[in-house]
Formats: structure tokens, C-alpha cells, sequence
């Protein structure tokens, strides 16, 4: 569930009056030493005519911005990736009323392909997902997949309002590209795989525990609660105030939040309601804490199930993938595999700003040769 905004206490001391030289010309200023709570020290120069902004830097941080009186477009470009063995169309289809819109690649070999789906995180994500979605479909597809990605419901090119999902929503519109992979001429029927990161991993675990056409699936870096929610998103708050260093104050609201939330969510007949002036959709609150146990949903996984994990994740903690793979042994799936990887975080790769293209992620070779491996064995038949 949402939690509340940041709240920081920013004090500003006045150093020193310094005259500085912006492109041609002088400016004089006063150089402010800037404190934020739980956070890295900084500077900022204010130009004494009219207390404007002429230049920040936080040196721990690696932020070094300066004001210019030139004018400059500064245009990214979106971050793209192709290869002459596949071609890229632009598709849609139907979850009864909404229309989603995505890119299916398709390798220009013969014959009926095995086929790959993509499914995010959580958030409003569009079909290249930072950049993650663009390096894993080029990849896959320049090796013989097809790949289907496609615009989260209210995002990019997709209909439908992206505030007001429920995660059965997500379920359906799953399922409905499913079917739309399913029905296409160049992918064989019998040989379709999701890949999922983050917090979509429960979402693709119900699809494919209801859903015969789906023949493996590839969990990246899965969040998913196996107890109570209020519980389980209680520990999680604890993890992300011990990472992010948060204050004690902030702390006690982001749980006073949480409480407040399933309380209001549990009591009210509303589908949205303001929670410590936040507004919050309460049927997704619903939605989720009427779920059916997590547990009871593995056990019925019995497809071959490939689980990645970066132990240098930074937002998800790594005892999630351990228990999803202890619960798949368990209920007796033979076909699952868990692979650690030492020294990538939740991204599988880097983070690229390198002033041409949005900034992206790439990710790591050695992770998508793991994955198309595994899809090769499971089924492609090799």
C-alpha cells in the first residue's frame, strides 16, 4: 500500500558572499551551506540581486549543477535496440473494454516460434520498462523468441486510468495477452513462457497456476508476501527504514500509515478515501487482503520455474526468492531452479546515463545467456 510523502527538515546557514563567473558573466551570490535530514550535505550559491538559484553541489551525491544563460534544448533520445534477425510490430488487444497496446517481435526464421511475455513491476510501466524490457527482448529475440511487451493499463499507448488498478485487473489483462499470443500464426501455442520482475511475480503465479497455455515462467527478483499482508508489509517498512535511513519519526508514520490504510480499507464502502492526507485507492487494499494464501497458489505451480535473484538487490530482500523455492521443492515441482547472482541488484545490470539516451537500465549478459539457456531446455526441446 502507498505510503506517505518524505518529510525532511532542510536547514539553510549562510557562508560566505562569493562573486561567481556564469558563462560571461559576473554574478554576485551568497553561499549557503544546505543540511536535509538523513541525507548527504550540500551548497548552494543564491544570487544576491534576486535570490535565485545559481549553482548546487552535493559532492557525496555526485550533483554538480549550475545555472546558464544560454538557452539549450536538451532532447533524450528514447532508448531502442533492433537487429536485422527479427522485425517489430506494433500490436493491441482487448481486455473486454480496455485496449492495451504493446510490440511483439518476431525472429525472421521460419516455422511456428516459442514465445516469450513480459510482465513488470509495480508502478505505471510502459512496455520498455526503463530500458530492462529493451535489453531482455533483443536479446531473446535475436536468438529465435518471439517476445510480446505491452503498456501497463493507463500508461504510454494502453486505455484504462493506471491509479485505480486492482491486481485482479493485472490478472486479466495477463491473461488477455496470453490469448492474444496464443492466437498468432508465427508462435507455437505449446510453448509460451512469462517473464515477470519484482511484485508482478504473484500475479503471474495465479495466471499460471489457472491457466494450461502457460508452459514456464522466469521470476526475476520476486516480491511476494507469504503471511499476513499487514504483517509482511510491516517487516517490509522495517527493511526499507534500516536501508534508506529513515528517521524514527518517519518510521512510526509510514506504520501508523499502513494501519490506518487496511483499517479504513476493511471499514469503508468507498473506493478511495485521504489517509494522513494521502489519497488512496481502497479497493486495491481490498483486493489484496481477500486473497487466497500465496502458499496454496505455488503448490499448484508444476511447470519448470527459473528464479533469478541479485544479491545485491536494493529493494527487495533475497529470503523471498529462498522461500518461493523451498515451497515449489516442496509441493513437489521438479522443474525449478534458483540462481544467485553476486554481484547484480534489482535490475540484473547497469545503470546507464550517458547523455544520449534516457536513462536506462541494461542488463547483464551473463543473466539473459542464463535465460535463453533455460528456454532452449524447457522449450524449445533441446
Amino acid at each position: 500500500f502507498s505510503l506517505p510523502p518524505m518529510k525532511r527538515l532542510v536547514t539553510l546557514t549562510s557562508v560566505k558572499d562569493e562573486t561567481l563567473k556564469i558563462d560571461s558573466k559576473k554574478i554576485k551570490t551568497e553561499n549557503l551551506l544546505l543540511k536535509i535530514k538523513n541525507y548527504s550535505q550540500g551548497s548552494i550559491w543564491v544570487a544576491k540581486s534576486d535570490r535565485s538559484i545559481v549553482k548546487l553541489e552535493i559532492p557525496k551525491e555526485n550533483i554538480k549543477i549550475t545555472r546558464t544563460f544560454f538557452h539549450k534544448i536538451l532532447k533524450a533520445e528514447k532508448y531502442t535496440l533492433s537487429a536485422d534477425a527479427y522485425i517489430s510490430k506494433e500490436i493491441s488487444f482487448k481486455n473486454k473494454k480496455i485496449e492495451l497496446a504493446g510490440t511483439l517481435t518476431v525472429p525472421k526464421s521460419e516455422g511456428a516460434h516459442s514465445a516469450v511475455l513480459l510482465i513488470w513491476g509495480t508502478g505505471p510501466q510502459d512496455r520498455e520498462y526503463q530500458g530492462f524490457f529493451t535489453s531482455i527482448v533483443d536479446y531473446l529475440s535475436a536468438n529465435g523468441f518471439c517476445v510480446l511487451r505491452f503498456d501497463k493499463r493507463g500508461v504510454g499507448s494502453s486505455g484504462g486510468e493506471s491509479l485505480s488498478v486492482t491486481s485482479s485487473d493485472e490478472v486479466e489483462d495477463v491473461i488477455a495477452a496470453l490469448e492474444y499470443i496464443a492466437g498468432q500464426k508465427e508462435i507455437d501455442p505449446k510453448k509460451i513462457t512469462i517473464i515477470s520482475h519484482s511484485e508482478s511475480a504473484s500475479v503471474v503465479l495465479k495466471v499460471a497456476s489457472e491457466q494450461g497455455i502457460v508452459n514456464g515462467l522466469v521470476l526475476m527478483a520476486p516480491s511476494i508476501y507469504f503471511g499476513p499482508i499487514e504483517e509482511e508489509r510491516t517487516e517490509e517498512i522495517k527493511r526499507m527504514a534500516s536501508r534508506l535511513k529513515w528517521s524514527d519519526e518517519y518510521l512510526k508514520l509510514a506504520a501508523r500509515c499502513l494501519r490506518e490504510t487496511i483499517v479504513k480499507a476493511n471499514s469503508s464502502s468507498y473506493n478511495w478515501a485521504y489517509i494522513l492526507g494521502k489519497r488512496v485507492f481502497l479497493r486495491k487494499v481490498r483486493d489484496e487482503l481477500s486473497e487466497k494464501p500465496i502458499t496454496y497458489i505455488i503448490e499448484k505451480i508444476k511447470i519448470p520455474v527459473l528464479i533469478l535473484q541479485g544479491e545485491e538487490d536494493e529493494i527487495m530482500s533475497m529470503e523471498y526468492a529462498a522461500h518461493l523455492d523451498k515451497i515449489l521443492g516442496d509441493s513437489g515441482n521438479s522443474g525449478h531452479i534458483l540462481t544467485y547472482y553476486g554481484y547484480l541488484g534489482h535490475f540484473f545490470g547497469k545503470f546507464v546515463n550517458d547523455g544520449i539516451y534516457r536513462m536506462h537500465y541494461e542488463v547483464d549478459k551473463g543473466v539473459l545467456e542464463n535465460i535463453k539457456n533455460w528456454l532452449n531446455r524447457n522449450m524449445a526441446g533441446e
